[in-house]
C-alpha cells in the first residue's frame, strides 16, 4: 500500500453541507464538532472526521458511518480492528487525510502575511532562525510554516508531539531534511518528509517511513455523495 494524502477545501462548504457530513460522525465526534465556537472551525473539523471516515471505509470495504473508531488516551482517534495507519489535520478551509502502510503524520497551515516572528524563539532551531531572518521579508511567512508543517508532521508520526522541544529539531527545506540536538527523541533516519504548497493560502507537509511513494490528491470541495 502506497502513502496516500488526500486534501478538500472546506471554505465553500456550508451548513447544509457540514450537516451531511456530521451524519456520518459517532455521537462522540458530533458531539466534540458542537463544542467549537465558530462555524469555520466547526465546519473543518466536521469535513476532516468525515473524509477520514470515507477514506477507511475504501480501505476496508465497509460504510463510511460504521467505521469502529475510538479514541486513545491523547484523544487521537484509533481504528478498531485491522485498517492502514493513518493521520488528519485542519486548518483555515483546508482538511487533510493521510493513509498509509506505517505509522504517519500529516499536518496543514495557512500561511497569511504575518511571519509569527515572535514565536521563533519558542519553535525554531537557532540554524532555522538565523536562514528565515535573511530572506526577504515577504517571503518568510511561507517559510515559517514549512519549518513549522515539517516539525508537527513527524512529532505525529512518531507520537510525541507535547513530549519533544520542537527547538531541537533542525529541518533544511531545499532539499528537506532533518537532523536533532543531542538528547532529542526523534531519530532522523526513521523518517522521510514530502511537502507541497496547496494553494495560494496553504502549505501541507506529511512524515513517513523511508522508501513509501506518497500520492497526493485534491478535491475542491466535498462529494455530492460520501
Amino acid at each position: 500500500m502506497s502513502l496516500r494524502v488526500v486534501l478538500m477545501h472546506t471554505a465553500s462548504c456550508g451548513q447544509a453541507e457540514v450537516t451531511a457530513a456530521r451524519a456520518l460522525l459517532s455521537r462522540d465526534e458530533q458531539d466534540k464538532a458542537a463544542a467549537f465556537r465558530f462555524f469555520r472551525d466547526q465546519r473543518d473539523y466536521v469535513m476532516a472526521h468525515a473524509l477520514l471516515r470515507r477514506e477507511l471505509a475504501r480501505a476496508v470495504d465497509r460504510a463510511p458511518a460504521s467505521i469502529p473508531l475510538t479514541t486513545d488516551a491523547k484523544d487521537k482517534p484509533v481504528l478498531l480492528g485491522a485498517g492502514p495507519a493513518f493521520n488528519l489535520s485542519h486548518c483555515d478551509g483546508l482538511v487533510a487525510v493521510a493513509l498509509g502502510p506505517r505509522a504517519l503524520g500529516v499536518d496543514v497551515e495557512s500561511v497569511g502575511t504575518d511571519t509569527q516572528a515572535e514565536i521563533w524563539d519558542q519553535v525554531l532551531h537557532p540554524d532555522e532562525r538565523r536562514w528565515l531572518a535573511g530572506l526577504p521579508a515577504a517571503a518568510q511567512p511561507y517559510a515559517f510554516r514549512q519549518f513549522w508543517t515539517l516539525k508537527e508532521a513527524v512529532l505525529k508520526a512518531d507520537g510525541i508531539a507535547l513530549r519533544q522541544d520542537p527547538r531541537a529539531l533542525c529541518f533544511t527545506l531545499d532539499p528537506v531534511q532533518l537532523r536533532v540536538e543531542d538528547g532529542a527523541r526523534i531519530t532522523p533516519d526513521h523518517w522521510a518528509f514530502a511537502q507541497r504548497r496547496i494553494g495560494p493560502s496553504h502549505v501541507a507537509a506529511v512524515a513517513h517511513a523511508p522508501g513509501e511513494d506518497v500520492t497526493w490528491q485534491e478535491e475542491t470541495g466535498p462529494p455530492t455523495r460520501w
